[in-house]
């Protein structure tokens, strides 16, 4: 097995995790799918851009090990990818736990056969 080259600190995998999401200033929960992940944040589609910085909190669900991953994030990008705008947020209030866990996770999906 070969693990792919990665330049982050934290591998960035490619995975449709499904998130939900509410921003700090709106009561209204947001569904979709992640682009990608990390131990230290993701990228998913947004309808429109969110402002850098905005604080928003997020639960993750990972149905194969019935997992819920709930912590707050920091926009940290604006982008878009085949005419799809994304964001990518930072967590800065993850548990420790819960940070291995993704760590590990993102590993799975960067090993090559």
């Amino acid at each position: 097995m070969k693990i792919k080259e990665e330049s982050r600190n934290y591998p960035r995998a490619p995975s449709e995790i499904e998130l939900t999401y509410l921003l700090n200033n709106k009561s209204e929960e947001i569904k979709c799918h992640t682009k990608d992940f990390s131990a230290t944040g993701l990228s998913f589609p947004v309808s429109e851009e969110l402002e850098i910085g905005e604080i928003i909190h997020l639960e993750l669900k990972i149905p194969e090990i019935q997992k819920t991953i709930k912590t707050k994030a920091s926009v940290v990008r604006n982008w878009t990818s085949e005419n799809i705008k994304c964001a990518s947020v930072q967590f800065f209030d993850i548990d420790y736990h819960d940070f291995i866990f993704l760590l590990d996770y993102s590993l799975v999906f960067n090993i090559e056969s």
